[in-house]
């Protein structure tokens, strides 16, 4: 993946929804795959890792992004339809325990659902299915994240440099670090000027 912003929440029960606003707007992303079952360009994730209240809140804002047409197979792989901006509520009926995942995109554009949201204003993505619910909640809203902080790559990289992935999440037992962690690893192609994780703590 180009972009990775997952929200996991706390691993524990009954212990609230992590909150996390994420703008990604702006950027040109292209995993450059050479397998023919290309991973998400942009991915926004909901998760939750505990039961009960434990999950994440997560608000994002997702537009004006450049990506290749082709269609992506990741977490969901469906023929030539896939886009390669992709947010979703994680799939967790697997796991032994259920929390509580919500996430909403702000509305720029036509709106209609998220998916179409995404689909209409990044390039790369017309036609493409961009959002899946695997359960909790995903809609579009009429509010912005609230920016408080801003992440950048460095300067000093190439123009074309990618980052391998940005994950903000608050991981229960972790030590007493930022709550927002940003790894970047120099690759090929990207460039990550319109990356912002914007505020990250716990919602109830």
């Amino acid at each position: 993946r180009g972009i990775d912003v997952e929200a996991l929440g706390p691993t524990g029960a009954g212990l609230g929804q992590t909150a996390l606003d994420v703008k990604i707007t702006g950027n040109d992303v292209n995993p450059n795959d050479t397998t023919g079952f290309p991973l998400y360009a942009i991915y926004v994730g909901a998760d939750a890792q505990g039961s009960g209240t434990s999950g994440s809140n997560v608000h994002a804002e997702i537009h004006g992004n450049t990506v290749p047409t082709s269609s992506a197979c990741d977490t969901q792989c469906s023929g030539s339809t896939t886009g390669m901006i992709f947010y979703e509520t994680v799939d967790t009926s697997g796991q032994p325990l259920q929390g509580t995942k919500t996430g909403t995109l702000f509305q720029t554009g036509a709106g209609g659902s998220v998916s179409n949201e995404i689909a209409t204003t990044n390039t790369g993505t017309a036609g493409k299915t961009c959002s899946f619910l695997n359960g909790g909640t995903l809609a579009l809203s009429a509010t912005p994240p609230v920016t408080v902080a801003r992440l950048s790559m460095p300067h000093l990289v190439p123009a074309a440099a990618m980052a391998h992935s940005v994950f903000a999440a608050r991981r229960s037992g972790a030590p007493a670090l930022p709550p927002v962690a940003f790894i970047a690893i120099p690759m090929r192609r990207w460039s990550a000027r319109g990356v912002t994780v914007t505020k990250e703590g716990l919602d109830g």
